[in-house]
Protein backbone atom coordinates (compact mmCIF):
# COMPACT_ATOMS: atom_id res chain seq x y z
CA UNK A 1 0.00 0.00 0.00
CA UNK A 2 1.63 3.23 -1.10
CA UNK A 3 -1.31 5.57 -0.74
CA UNK A 4 -4.97 5.34 0.06
CA UNK A 5 -7.86 6.65 -2.08
CA UNK A 6 -8.91 10.27 -1.50
CA UNK A 7 -12.33 9.08 -0.31
CA UNK A 8 -10.85 7.25 2.71
CA UNK A 9 -11.72 9.02 5.97
CA UNK A 10 -10.95 6.42 8.65
CA UNK A 11 -9.36 3.03 9.30
CA UNK A 12 -10.61 0.65 11.99
CA UNK A 13 -8.78 -1.12 14.81
CA UNK A 14 -6.01 -3.55 13.87
CA UNK A 15 -6.87 -3.24 10.13
CA UNK A 16 -3.30 -3.88 8.91
CA UNK A 17 -1.80 -5.50 11.99
CA UNK A 18 1.21 -7.66 11.13
CA UNK A 19 1.09 -6.85 7.42
CA UNK A 20 4.61 -7.57 6.16
CA UNK A 21 4.28 -5.92 2.74
CA UNK A 22 3.65 -2.30 3.75
CA UNK A 23 6.76 -0.14 3.40
CA UNK A 24 5.48 3.41 2.92
CA UNK A 25 2.09 4.96 3.55
CA UNK A 26 0.61 8.26 2.44
CA UNK A 27 -2.80 9.21 3.75
CA UNK A 28 -4.95 11.56 1.65
CA UNK A 29 -5.89 15.04 2.84
CA UNK A 30 -9.33 14.67 4.39
CA UNK A 31 -8.44 11.42 6.14
CA UNK A 32 -9.13 11.96 9.84
CA UNK A 33 -9.48 8.93 12.10
CA UNK A 34 -7.32 5.96 13.06
CA UNK A 35 -8.50 3.09 15.20
CA UNK A 36 -6.02 1.70 17.71
CA UNK A 37 -3.09 -0.51 16.66
CA UNK A 38 -3.96 -0.17 12.95
CA UNK A 39 -0.39 -0.82 11.82
CA UNK A 40 0.85 -2.80 14.83
CA UNK A 41 3.85 -5.02 14.00
CA UNK A 42 4.16 -3.95 10.36
CA UNK A 43 7.89 -4.54 10.58
CA UNK A 44 8.85 -3.32 7.09
CA UNK A 45 6.93 -0.04 7.36
CA UNK A 46 9.61 2.67 7.27
CA UNK A 47 7.89 5.90 6.24
CA UNK A 48 4.49 7.50 6.90
CA UNK A 49 2.90 10.76 5.73
CA UNK A 50 0.04 12.02 7.92
CA UNK A 51 -2.10 14.88 6.53
CA UNK A 52 -3.18 17.96 8.48
CA UNK A 53 -6.75 16.62 8.63
CA UNK A 54 -5.59 14.07 11.25
CA UNK A 55 -5.87 15.64 14.70
CA UNK A 56 -5.07 12.66 16.92
CA UNK A 57 -2.81 9.62 16.83
CA UNK A 58 -4.06 6.83 19.10
CA UNK A 59 -1.86 4.91 21.50
CA UNK A 60 -0.01 2.05 19.78
CA UNK A 61 -1.04 3.06 16.25
CA UNK A 62 2.36 2.01 14.88
CA UNK A 63 3.45 -0.16 17.82
CA UNK A 64 6.21 -2.61 16.94
CA UNK A 65 6.90 -1.13 13.49
CA UNK A 66 10.61 -1.76 13.94
CA UNK A 67 11.64 -0.10 10.65
CA UNK A 68 9.56 3.07 11.06
CA UNK A 69 12.05 5.92 11.19
CA UNK A 70 10.43 8.65 9.06
CA UNK A 71 7.13 10.28 9.98
CA UNK A 72 6.11 13.32 7.97
CA UNK A 73 3.12 15.39 8.91
CA UNK A 74 1.51 18.62 7.81
CA UNK A 75 0.41 18.97 11.43
CA UNK A 76 2.60 20.22 14.19
CA UNK A 77 1.49 17.59 16.68
CA UNK A 78 2.34 18.08 20.34
CA UNK A 79 5.05 15.41 20.70
CA UNK A 80 4.09 14.45 24.22
CA UNK A 81 0.54 13.71 23.05
CA UNK A 82 1.41 11.39 20.19
CA UNK A 83 4.74 9.79 21.08
CA UNK A 84 3.02 6.68 22.44
CA UNK A 85 1.56 5.98 18.98
CA UNK A 86 5.10 4.88 18.03
CA UNK A 87 6.05 2.48 20.84
CA UNK A 88 8.69 0.02 19.67
CA UNK A 89 9.64 2.09 16.60
CA UNK A 90 12.97 3.83 15.99
CA UNK A 91 11.05 7.09 15.71
CA UNK A 92 9.73 6.57 19.27
CA UNK A 93 13.20 6.78 20.81
CA UNK A 94 13.97 9.93 18.80
CA UNK A 95 10.71 11.57 19.85
CA UNK A 96 11.32 10.68 23.51
CA UNK A 97 14.80 12.20 23.24
CA UNK A 98 13.39 15.38 21.66
CA UNK A 99 10.77 15.61 24.43
CA UNK A 100 13.45 15.21 27.12
CA UNK A 101 15.62 17.87 25.46
CA UNK A 102 12.65 20.23 25.26
CA UNK A 103 11.92 19.67 28.95
CA UNK A 104 15.56 20.42 29.80
CA UNK A 105 15.44 23.63 27.74
CA UNK A 106 12.23 24.68 29.46
CA UNK A 107 13.76 23.94 32.87
CA UNK A 108 16.79 26.09 32.00
CA UNK A 109 14.54 28.92 30.82
CA UNK A 110 12.54 28.59 34.01
CA UNK A 111 15.75 28.93 36.05
CA UNK A 112 16.79 31.94 33.94
CA UNK A 113 13.35 33.47 34.37
CA UNK A 114 13.63 33.02 38.14
CA UNK A 115 17.02 34.75 38.06
CA UNK A 116 15.56 37.55 35.96
CA UNK A 117 12.58 37.86 38.32
CA UNK A 118 14.97 38.06 41.30
CA UNK A 119 17.01 40.69 39.46
CA UNK A 120 13.89 42.71 38.68
CA UNK A 121 12.79 42.53 42.31
CA UNK A 122 16.22 43.81 43.36
CA UNK A 123 15.96 46.66 40.86
CA UNK A 124 12.48 47.51 42.17
CA UNK A 125 13.74 47.50 45.78
CA UNK A 126 16.71 49.72 44.87
CA UNK A 127 14.40 52.03 42.93
CA UNK A 128 12.13 52.45 45.98
CA UNK A 129 15.17 53.23 48.13
CA UNK A 130 16.30 55.85 45.64
CA UNK A 131 12.81 57.36 45.53
CA UNK A 132 12.80 57.61 49.34
CA UNK A 133 16.25 59.25 49.34
CA UNK A 134 15.18 61.71 46.64
CA UNK A 135 12.03 62.55 48.63
CA UNK A 136 14.19 63.21 51.72
CA UNK A 137 16.58 65.39 49.71
CA UNK A 138 13.62 67.28 48.20
CA UNK A 139 12.10 67.88 51.65
CA UNK A 140 15.46 69.06 53.01
CA UNK A 141 16.00 71.31 50.01
CA UNK A 142 12.51 72.77 50.32
CA UNK A 143 13.10 73.36 54.03
CA UNK A 144 16.39 75.12 53.32
CA UNK A 145 14.77 77.25 50.60
CA UNK A 146 11.98 78.30 53.01
CA UNK A 147 14.56 79.20 55.66
CA UNK A 148 16.50 81.28 53.15
CA UNK A 149 13.31 82.95 51.95
CA UNK A 150 12.27 83.70 55.53
CA UNK A 151 15.67 85.19 56.35
CA UNK A 152 15.66 87.29 53.24
CA UNK A 153 12.10 88.51 53.97
CA UNK A 154 13.04 89.82 57.46
CA UNK A 155 14.17 93.43 57.54
CA UNK A 156 17.78 93.86 58.47
CA UNK A 157 18.57 95.78 61.54
CA UNK A 158 21.44 98.19 61.00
Amino acid sequence: VESFPASLKSIGFNAFEGCAKIRRITFPEGFSTFGGSVFKDCTLLSEVYIPSSVKELPYGLFKGCTSLSVVKSANNFEKTKYVEAFIGCPVHARLKQEIDQERERKAKYKDHNLEIDAGLMEIERASKELDEKLDRINRETEKQIREIEEKSAKPRAE
